[in-house]
């Protein structure tokens, strides 16, 4: 039978030595020891290189490997798969969420150029605030916000906008998150998350230039033009408007030395 420096076995089983000294140390791969030390390896281990492989990209731990080659039966190793078929099923959701997106953004680039809109019915959501016109005063839940933000771009910042004439708009930010994605990947919906029924919205796609200042606390200001762009669509079609609307971002960037957020405004119509 011939023996492999760890070099010469890594190389032959298609990982790295670093690879084989990690699982060896987790009891999962057994070499044979020199009186000098040195270690070396059969072909024979092979196929537990193989499965180690398979296992560690199938998400579970160096000790959850262990577990399942040396202490579980075949039901527990059932056990174990279907709990881990449940975490991949989470990742496809939130890796589709970040396909959806993509395609999102690539697909109304235009749309941004031109200041479209249209009207449309669109499916409940949930929102949850983190602060009322530019401060936070002990609102929203850190717990449930730290929850949801792992699900970005899924979850998306949004804010609240509530614009009466002849009062300055209120405005809270916080991130929403479509219902059935919620739902579905079973996130937190206790209060203070809200839930906002779904219905007839326009929908305006707004390119908003924004003071290129970090230090600029002109609040006011920014309440009073936020609603701008939206609210001449408004005014032109004597659209009414039902409740609050809501602005959600798509992305922020920086074009020729000035600073642009695009965004979907929603704003509920009859």
């Amino acid at each position: 039978m011939k023996w492999y420096s760890i070099g010469e076995f890594a190389a032959k089983t298609g990982v790295t030595p670093d690879f084989i000294k990690y699982y060896e140390k987790n009891g999962l791969l057994t070499p044979k020891v020199s009186e000098s030390g040195y270690r070396s390896y059969t072909a024979v281990r092979v196929s537990n290189v193989s499965e180690c492989i398979k296992l560690k990209n199938m998400g579970f731990s160096a000790k959850e490997i262990n577990l399942l080659l040396t202490e579980t039966d075949f039901q527990s190793t059932v056990e174990l798969l279907t709990s881990r078929r449940h975490d991949v099923e989470n990742q496809i959701r939130y890796l589709q969420g970040v396909l959806d997106y993509t395609d999102e953004i690539r697909t109304q680039l235009d749309a941004y150029g031109r200041d479209a809109w249209h009207i449309d019915l669109f499916e409940d959501f949930y929102f949850l605030i983190q602060s009322r016109n530019f401060s936070f005063d002990r609102l929203g839940d850190e717990k449930i916000l730290k929850e949801w933000q792992q699900w970005q771009p899924n979850v998306r910042a949004t804010a609240r906008v509530d614009s009466r004439p002849g009062k300055p708009p209120v405005i809270e930010w916080g991130v929403s998150v479509p219902a059935s994605f919620a739902r579905a990947q079973g996130l937190t919906l206790d209060a203070p998350v809200e839930h906002i029924p779904g219905g007839r919205y326009l929908e305006f796609f707004d390119k908003r230039l924004l003071p290129d200042d970090q230090n600029n606390d002109d609040h006011e200001g920014v309440r009073r033009g936020m609603f701008s762009n939206v609210q001449r669509i408004l005014n032109k079609h004597n659209f009414e408007v039902v409740g609050p609307s809501f602005f959600i971002v798509q992305t922020k960037m920086r074009e020729n030395g000035l600073r642009y957020t695009y965004q979907k405004v929603r704003v509920p119509i009859e």
